[in-house]
């Protein structure tokens, strides 16, 4: 590799990073051939090359493009400027995991919806604590408050 690298992986998921393009593309033809070698393959719908990092919204506007973004475990990850106009990566939940987050709160209404209040309670409470504990990250305060007025309002249909 030409330049910096890194690699990012939970179980058989993984994003790799590259400071260069030309590295990146020789990354993903090894690893096709190395891949070949024990007859798997890429997924090619999960599989792509973007530009991601601290020049990439200024290529996307120069381009007359849209900047890309990477879903990983949940979260959409995308470039961003914290309040001092620094680079960094923001993270918010992924629109498939907020439907998903909308039918389990109306599938937890409809189940408890005969029982005292205090279990309806405790079944919110429960699952909205662990939702919070996986999506509750630094920047997704929007994604946390949608489920919680989902929640409230129709009871887990979407606000």
């Amino acid at each position: 590799m030409q330049g910096a690298c890194y690699l990012i992986r939970y179980l058989d998921d993984f994003v790799v990073c590259f400071q260069y393009r030309a590295d990146a593309l020789q990354f993903q033809e090894v690893l096709s051939k190395r891949l070949a070698k024990f007859s798997l393959t890429l997924e090619s719908s999960k599989t792509k090359l973007i530009e991601f990092g601290c020049f990439s919204q200024r290529h996307a506007k120069e381009r007359g493009r849209q900047q890309e973004t990477i879903y990983f475990l949940g979260f959409t990850h995308y470039c961003s400027r914290n309040r001092k106009g620094n680079f960094q990566i923001a993270r918010k939940t992924e629109k498939t995991r907020l439907r998903r987050g909308f039918a389990k709160v109306s599938d937890i209404a409809l189940k408890n919806r005969h029982k005292p209040l205090k279990e309806q309670a405790r079944a919110f409470n429960l699952y909205l604590r662990g939702h919070y504990a996986y999506y509750g990250l630094g920047g997704n305060q929007a994604g946390l408050h949608k489920i919680h007025t989902g929640m409230l309002r129709n009871g887990g249909t979407e606000p």
